[in-house]
């Protein structure tokens, strides 16, 4: 009989630095699960993760104006363009859901 958990085992195993997290039922939360056990009666998933970003204001030559955004993973900076105006807002954080395999 096939694990409950074999495609998450398979995932893991071809790539360790995947975070895995388990549901536990007694603080109702999911939790890392460092290195995960993959027992049959918890849940398991890929853990999910954050990401940040900004919004630049810019300015064309025209005088009109347009927002743009930089991730934390760009390797370019709109502060650094001659058309930056200003930041209009400060980092803002999104999940990237983890993607079940289960």
């Amino acid at each position: 009989m096939r694990h409950k958990h074999a495609d998450l085992m398979i995932a893991y195993a071809n790539n360790t630095n995947l975070k895995v997290e388990y549901f536990s039922p007694v603080s109702n939360k999911w939790t890392d699960a460092e290195p995960p056990t993959f027992n049959e009666v918890l849940e398991y998933r890929i853990k999910s993760t954050i990401h940040r970003y900004r919004v630049a204001l810019m300015k064309d030559e025209g005088g009109g104006y347009w927002t743009t955004t930089q991730d934390e993973s760009d390797c370019t900076n709109p502060e650094r363009e001659y058309q930056f105006v200003c930041w209009r807002t400060d980092w803002i954080e999104y999940e990237v859901p983890s993607t079940p395999v289960d």
